[in-house]
């Protein structure tokens, strides 16, 4: 398969890229690589999928990277398929319907066909090191653990901080109300 990155640096966030790399690849990629016929490619023309190359969401302010529209446009004008990095905190919408975009923690109600669930992962040094804590017994109180940025407010967050708790408990629960509010949301 012959996959074009543009130009995708080597220190790119984008973890489906990782694997790609002659250097700095993480050493968990070596027997799926040795497995494979992946190619990089230098020409848009050339290859089989793209890789848009970096996040579309910057992952530590959330931000949206607005060259993903040039991105979009320029592999549709060859016809070509294009996958999205949108792993990240935000649950903000991305309507790009002509590319494939992967994120993860979807909601189900607002889930686009466009969009695929990936399930996050993280490199060998990280996993050594999380392998490396200790593990501390058992107590009598349960504790509640916590997963994802404390930074990252998402965009139906929103509704819970500014409207009283009953009303944001009806909208965010994908009833007829909700629907006039948001009409992605879909009952189930």
């Amino acid at each position: 398969m012959k996959i074009y990155t543009f130009n995708a640096p080597i220190d790119t966030k984008v973890q489906l890229l990782w694997s790609l790399r002659a250097t700095h690849r993480d050493l968990a990629f070596n027997n799926f690589i040795a497995q494979t016929n992946w190619t990089e490619v230098n020409t848009l023309s050339t290859c089989d999928v793209a890789i848009f190359p970096k996040k579309a969401f910057n992952p530590e302010t959330l931000a949206f990277e607005r060259s993903v529209f040039e991105a979009v446009k320029e592999a549709n004008n060859y016809g070509k398929q294009l996958i999205i990095d949108a792993t990240c905190d935000s649950d903000k919408p991305l309507e790009i319907p002509e590319a494939t975009i992967l994120r993860f923690g979807l909601y189900h109600s607002l889930k686009q066909n466009y969009e695929h669930e990936c399930p996050y992962w993280t490199n060998q040094k990280t996993k050594a090191q999380l392998e490396s804590l200790p593990i501390h017994p058992r107590s009598q109180k349960p504790s509640v653990g916590f997963c994802g940025t404390t930074s990252a407010a998402g965009h139906y967050f929103k509704i819970g901080k500014t409207l009283p708790t009953y009303l944001a408990q009806t909208i965010l629960s994908k009833g007829s109300l909700a629907r006039k509010f948001d009409i992605r949301l879909k009952k189930e």
